[in-house]
Formats: C-alpha cells, structure tokens, sequence
C-alpha cells in the first residue's frame, strides 16, 4: 500500500486493476455499491448494477445512520438506487475487463477480490444570490480501484 493507503498492490500475478479518478458521484453510494459487490464475479455484478439502474434492487446502505426508509419486498433495511453511482462502477467493471483481456486472462470467470471507493478533493465554488450575497457550495468527488483475479474452475 502507498503512504496513504489509496492503492492497493497487486497481490498476485494473475490479477488485473482499474482505476477510475475523480468521479462525481457520491462517496456514501459508492462506498455502499463497493460493499455490496464485493466478492461477486464481474458478470453477477453488471447485472446487480443494471438492476440498481432500473431501481429493480436497492443497495443496502448500513454505513452511515441517516434514516434512509426501508424498501418493500426486499427483506433488509434502508436502501437506494444510486443510478449515477451505479453507471461509475459499471464502466469501471468494463474496464477491468478489458485489461484482463489484454493480460491473457478470461473476463468471463473473473472474481472481484478488492474493490474500494475513496473520497478525492473537494472543489468549492459559489452559488450567486440575490442583493449581491452568495451561498457555497461543495462538489464530493471519489476515486473508485477495483482489482479482479481470475477464479479458479470447480470440478
């Protein structure tokens, strides 16, 4: 790991990353979409995601304690349907594979084994008011890694 603990070395060889830098979505929906995917192959997680897009299945947010409503049939606690967090991690799931492609490995059989959303840089500006004030305002950005590791066959 580097000094700040923002990228993760390449445990093995066989191992494929992709990094996706400043993405304007919000941290508290991608640290929740990181945790939900975490462990699925790359073919079980675009589905999870596409389904997220299409708010057929929320993402279960346990992190942070804001009161987000229960969703009806899905048997757990507070969900959303991040769609633009979702699309992120979609692109960032094509990517990986694409560079597993590239390494000689089959992006159908592979596992995500780290997957982790960081908060990048604030960028401040300000919202013009009337009579000559202003109101800030924060733009939350995120860096999204993702390391995928081809599984081994089940006999």
């Amino acid at each position: 790991m580097t000094k700040k603990g923002f990228t993760m070395e390449m445990p093995d060889e066989n191992c494929s990353r992709a990094l996706l830098k400043d993405q304007d979505v919000s941290p508290k929906m991608s640290f929740a979409i990181s945790k939900a995917i975490k462990g699925m192959n790359t073919e079980q997680a675009k589905d999870y995601l596409e389904d997220v897009i299409n708010a057929k299945k929320p993402v279960l947010i346990t992190r942070y304690n804001t009161g987000i409503a229960h969703k009806k049939g899905t048997g757990f606690g507070g969900g959303r349907y991040p769609k633009k967090a979702a699309q992120s991690f979609v692109l960032l799931i094509e990517l990986v594979e694409a560079n597993a492609e590239f390494n000689g490995q089959d992006p159908e059989h592979l596992e995500i084994i780290h997957i982790a959303a960081h908060r990048a840089k604030t960028w401040h500006s300000w919202f013009p008011r009337a009579h000559g004030r202003s109101t800030p305002k924060k733009r939350e950005r995120v860096h999204i890694e993702i390391i995928v590791k081809e599984a081994e066959e089940a006999e």
